[in-house]
């Protein structure tokens, strides 16, 4: 995919198997380009990183989880909490970022999207892990 052409196997070499077909410069350019476009499409089609992703939105009253990871001396990483909370959203500044309050009297951050997951709700299943 990177180069835009069949790799050649051991075998192909032993074999004295001939390259593909030669092309001029122009169709060779040609040829390049439409190669890589469907190698693209099908890249793109077989990728599993779209796949697992899950767009996460909030909104204003929301109770959130902050990721805010903190080293305590003596005591394992595996056994720190990774999130803290809940916090409640106040506003939705951007696209990614949410304004976001511990308290009524708390002091107001500014979080990355990707820092914050949902807060389950006392009785509503499963309590997640933080």
């Amino acid at each position: 995919m990177t180069f835009g052409s069949e790799l050649a196997v051991p075998v192909d070499v032993a074999s004295e198997n001939p390259p593909a077909d030669r092309f001029s410069v122009n169709d060779y350019a040609d040829h390049l380009v439409t190669s890589l476009q469907e190698a693209y499409c099908d890249a793109r089609k077989h990728s599993i990183y779209d796949c697992m992703s899950h767009p996460l939105a909030f909104k204003l009253g929301d109770f959130v989880y902050v990721f805010s990871p903190r080293r305590f001396v003596g005591r394992s990483p595996k056994w720190q909490r990774k999130y803290s909370g809940p916090f409640k959203v106040v506003r939705q500044v951007n696209a990614v970022n949410y304004a976001v309050r511990k308290g009524p009297r708390g002091a107001v951050q500014i979080v990355h999207i990707d820092k914050l997951k949902p807060y389950p709700r006392p009785g509503l299943g499963d309590v997640a892990d933080c």
